[in-house]
């Protein structure tokens, strides 16, 4: 039995409208972290200010490099989420608001724990 060119395609899953399964959840993915990208410069600043007022040692420096650390933390976790999200693993919605969640719960925790 011979097999012809187009053998092996078309196996994908497919969504109602036709699209591959892994397009629409990423299209989704994207259309929640548009919700959540705006969430996230008060969820910053929630996870910033208790650091901004605690009087530790370093200096300058310290803080660029918290805030450099933090920064990319966030962009891998928006970026590991969203390969999660696009294979349907969990759900897009979930993928898009989970580092918001994440970054929210470690800022609370630091705000209660800030001296003043």
């Amino acid at each position: 039995m011979s097999e012809g060119p187009t053998s092996g395609l078309g196996t994908e899953r497919h969504s109602d409208a036709g699209r591959p399964l892994r397009g629409v959840a990423i299209q989704d993915f994207d259309r929640a972290l548009k919700i959540a990208i705006p969430i996230t410069c008060l969820v910053i600043a929630l996870f910033g200010a208790p650091l901004a007022t605690s009087t530790q040692r370093g200096g300058t420096a310290y803080g660029i490099g918290v805030s450099l650390a933090t920064t990319i933390i966030f962009l891998l976790m928006i970026q590991l989420t969203k390969a999660i999200g696009g294979k349907a693993i969990i759900t897009p919605d979930v993928a898009a608001w989970l580092p918001n969640a994440m970054f929210a719960v470690v800022g609370l925790v630091l705000l209660v724990r800030v001296r003043t």
